[in-house]
């Protein structure tokens, strides 16, 4: 079940066999879609420093201490299914769609976060990993460079929002389309796709341990 307004998240367990530990982003979006391709419940370990999705969890062991604690926190997570071209591709993290290198200072950009940071922003400081939403933050009218440099500073805090040049919404999917121009990010990892795609909340997927 998601967590709900007031509730406590997470539990005290013992710490399962199966635990498999990722020390990055990259390596629980391999595990991540390994799991769901394959129809397993993911059980993994996220260390201090691993990646966007540990720091929103304040996880602070290292790999070795996950694997001799006898007792673990266990937070069940959503994850979400991004379809497109064909496929299917899952994210614990965020997904972006912006232009690439430099060029992301100029023209739309739309982020949905699961997770609350990506590297030292805190881009969604109200989101909630099993809460089954994501949330939306977008480009809204005109945001020139200038406004997008006041942005950034103020993204190391969480106090870019709100703003009138950016939209945030809360939802469970999400429909738009990739532009020629513009890269697709899921978890950090670059997907090369042009057209239109869904984006549809996965709640309680994984079980994260901390």
């Amino acid at each position: 079940m998601t967590i709900k307004r007031g509730e406590e998240w997470g539990s005290l367990v013992s710490r399962p066999m199966e635990l498999v530990i990722a020390t990055t982003e990259a390596e629980l979006h391999r595990l991540l879609n390994a799991a769901m391709r394959s129809d397993e419940r993911l059980a993994v370990g996220l260390v201090n420093g691993g990646g966007d999705l540990a720091r929103t969890v304040a996880a602070s062991k290292d790999p070795a201490e996950l694997e001799v604690a006898p007792e673990l926190q266990r937070l069940p997570m959503d994850c979400a299914r991004t379809d497109f071209d064909g496929r299917s591709v899952w994210f614990c993290s965020h997904a972006i769609i912006r232009r690439p290198g430099w060029r992301a200072w100029r023209g739309p950009l739309t982020a949905m976060m699961n997770a609350q940071f990506i590297g030292n922003w805190d881009v969604a400081p109200r989101s909630h990993p099993n809460d089954g939403r994501f949330d939306i933050i977008a480009t809204i009218g005109r945001f020139d460079v200038r406004q997008r440099q006041q942005a950034k500073r103020r993204l190391v805090t969480g106090t870019h929002l709100p703003h009138p040049a950016l939209g945030e919404t809360r939802s469970k999917q999400w429909h738009g389309r990739v532009e020629r121009d513009q890269v697709l990010l899921l978890d950090g990892e670059t997907y090369t796709f042009t057209g239109e795609l869904t984006v549809t909340v996965q709640p309680d997927a994984l079980d994260i341990y901390i």
